[in-house]
């Protein structure tokens, strides 16, 4: 336990943070298994109303400290490559039919 004030006080606000932050990164790995599940599934339809918020706590994460912005960023495009071959597929397998 800490003998200063100071330090008891950072030792609250540490454990505050670090609770925000478990949410924040569970939020995150749930947001990533729904789009990686969409994408299997190939519903063109629902991934684009998912991927705005998966973006959004993308985004958040990187302004939290949680995770760094070039790994944020790789990951957008990553899914975003995914979800457009998906959509040139579907187009693609639509004019070949």
């Amino acid at each position: 336990m800490p003998s200063r004030k100071a330090a008891t006080k950072d030792l609250r606000q540490s454990k505050k943070r670090q609770q925000r932050n478990i949410v924040l990164k569970k939020s995150l790995k749930k947001e990533e298994k729904k789009i990686a599940a969409l994408i299997a599934a190939k519903d063109i339809s629902k991934l684009k109303t998912e991927i705005p918020s998966f973006f959004s706590i993308v985004d958040k994460a990187v302004v939290k400290n949680i995770m760094h912005k070039n790994k944020a960023s790789r990951q957008k495009s990553r899914t975003l490559k995914k979800i457009n071959k998906l959509s040139q597929d579907k187009s693609t397998a639509a004019t070949t039919v």
